[in-house]
């Protein structure tokens, strides 16, 4: 049984190379912050399929401290989950449009609203994981052929 497990790092991090494609790599023209393959200052993430949800884990280097030099700053938090939650929501058009990923014409998505609460310190010095499914497809973004916006879901963040 191939292992699932995949790990990806911002700037000072250690990725380990998968040979499963990651949503974010087929997605033409990334340049996001958070998962932007073209984004070489970003976070870089990278978010696999595995069963009905996305799968990212994250090791966030030192300096993303929050202040006190063993916790994750929150909007680094925010940014995964942002940046997580838009690629499982891209997937997830692609997949019901019966398309591969990153085929033309491209499909996007955006956040319409994102609210996080912190529900403890996540501490540095350990991967992070992040899950996401898609739960809503709702309304038309207005950008001509593109897909409706999708909601990938509420919650909390905490830390385990």
């Amino acid at each position: 049984m191939e292992q699932r497990i995949r790990y990806c790092a911002g700037p000072g991090g250690q990725r380990m190379e998968s040979a499963m494609q990651a949503i974010q790599d087929p997605i033409p023209h990334n340049h996001r912050w958070g998962c932007g393959t073209l984004n070489s200052n970003g976070l870089q993430i990278k978010s696999y399929p595995e069963g009905d949800e996305t799968v990212c884990r994250f090791q966030p280097p030192p300096h993303f401290m929050a202040g006190p030099t063993n916790v994750l700053c929150g909007g680094i938090i925010a940014s995964l989950i942002d940046c997580h939650c838009v690629c499982t929501a891209i997937a997830d058009a692609y997949r019901s449009a019966g398309r591969p990923l990153g085929s033309s014409p491209d499909l996007r998505a955006v956040t319409a609203a994102l609210r996080v609460d912190y529900l403890s310190p996540t501490p540095l010095g350990q991967p992070l994981e992040l899950r996401a499914r898609a739960v809503e497809r709702y309304g038309h973004n207005g950008l001509g052929s593109q897909p409706p916006l999708w909601r990938p879901g509420a919650g909390a963040w905490e830390s385990l």
